[in-house]
């Protein structure tokens, strides 16, 4: 019987490292060390640990819920399926089609195809060409990866401590202030919409958003703007994962965020070897790890500082730091 399993290499997807990790766990950090090891296709790596964010090498493809509004990738080349359907719920065949679609439309001598071929050519083309380099995906989705065969999966979700990796979320993601054009709020909301957005959330930051703010209008949840309520959804996600990973047979294939965000423990170091057959440490890392454990120190948070207290900290944030912000609208 013909095969007519879609492949990365030919054989399997043995070339691929997939880094599924909850918000907050470090995984665009992994992301970001892992391709210098394997020297990672079309990665970027983060401009800092503040601004910007990695980019894996199908350009955070399954990053975004939705992949019309991930990047103008989508928007200029055909090929891609489900492109207007929740990401979140694309079947693991689904996602291989869009994962070799992304890499084709990268290729100049090939790519053409895609915007004038029939699907079932599309089909074809996808199935039938192979790609020997590395590459990496980072996702969310937390599903088994079960299909991608012989793909080295790395999982980096909370099941201790949640309550610390995500406070460090809170001040290097959601308390930033970042440039908003109105033409941006626009891809995501009525024109009448964001005039409101400007002229009620922008009023003491004109042209820039708080990363919790952005969120919730780019989320479409402007009913639910409310900073105390976003912190506590916040922090109860991330009790969430906390639960849902606390069993043995998920232990023994993760990472645990805590000790490799804050370099606490070894066991990242050895799970990643184990999966990878790589040694990801470095100084660099240790760095970045003693970074992450000063920045809570400046607000107060250590790591035995309880869930309570982050929640608290938090909430009074603004007034705590004497920064001006709309937290109601």
């Amino acid at each position: 019987m013909e095969n007519t399993e879609i492949t990365l290499n030919g054989t399997d997807w043995s070339n691929l490292y997939i880094i599924d990790y909850s918000g907050g766990s470090g995984g665009e950090k992994m992301c970001d060390f892992l391709s210098e090891k394997i020297d990672g296709q079309f990665t970027i790596p983060k401009s800092s640990d503040i601004n910007g964010c990695a980019i894996d090498s199908f350009d955070n493809l399954y990053i975004t819920p939705l992949l019309h509004l991930a990047n103008d990738d989508i928007n200029l080349y055909s090929g891609y399926n489900g492109k207007e359907t929740n990401g979140l719920f694309h079947s693991e065949d689904m996602m291989k089609h869009n994962l070799k679609v992304n890499l084709i439309n990268r290729d100049k001598d090939i790519a053409w195809q895609m915007g004038v071929g029939t699907q079932d050519e599309i089909d074809t083309l996808v199935m039938d060409t192979h790609f020997s380099k590395n590459y990496i995906l980072r996702s969310h989705r937390n599903i088994s990866w079960s299909s991608f065969t012989n793909a080295k999966v790395i999982r980096i979700y909370p099941w201790v401590d949640s309550h610390i990796t995500y406070s460090l979320m809170m001040l290097k993601r959601w308390v930033q202030l970042d440039p908003i054009l109105v033409s941006d709020l626009e891809r995501f909301m009525s024109s009448d919409m964001a005039k409101w957005a400007t002229d009620n959330i922008l009023s003491k930051t004109p042209d820039k958003l708080y990363g919790w703010q952005r969120e919730l209008i780019m989320t479409d949840n402007i009913q639910n703007f409310n900073w105390g309520s976003f912190v506590d959804n916040s922090f109860k996600m991330a009790g969430t994962f906390e639960k849902l990973y606390r069993n043995e047979s998920i232990l023994s294939q993760s990472v645990s965020p805590t000790e490799w965000v804050f370099g606490t423990g070894d066991t990242p170091r050895s799970t990643v070897n184990a999966i990878t057959g790589i040694d990801i440490m470095s100084d660099d890392i240790t760095e970045w790890q003693q970074s992450n454990i000063d920045l809570l120190s400046e607000h107060g948070i250590s790591m035995n500082s309880t869930k309570e207290h982050c929640i608290a900290y938090f909430k009074d944030y603004w007034n705590l730091n004497s920064i001006p912000c709309v937290t109601e609208a």
